[in-house]
């Protein structure tokens, strides 16, 4: 059998979520095997403080779609947000599932 061989990345820091920055961002790259393949996918969480992002709320996350994440050294990706919470009543936390092409890619 072939080896096979990737590399999976990680980020930390501040992106833009369907246009707001979010200052605390976390995204992961894994990799998941089957048979003779490997299939890599990106998920993360997103935190912004609710004092500086008025249009984040619940409205904002349930438009149809995904949402695009945009990484400061340029890399985008679209993802969903398969939860929205908002902590301690001061800020917003998202989860995100990846959808293509990781941002870090």
């Amino acid at each position: 059998m072939p080896e096979i061989s990737f590399s999976l990345s990680r980020y930390d820091g501040p992106a833009t979520v369907n246009g707001v920055e979010f200052s605390e961002v976390h995204l992961f790259e894994r990799a998941d095997s089957g048979d003779s393949t490997v299939i890599k996918s990106w998920e993360g969480t997103a935190e912004v403080a609710k004092s500086q992002a008025s249009e984040v709320g619940p409205e904002w996350v349930s438009a149809p779609g995904l949402v695009e994440l945009r990484l400061p050294a340029g890399g985008v990706g679209s993802a969903y947000v398969t939860n929205l919470a908002l902590i301690d009543g001061r800020y917003w936390e998202l989860e995100l599932s990846g959808k293509g092409p990781s941002p870090m890619a």
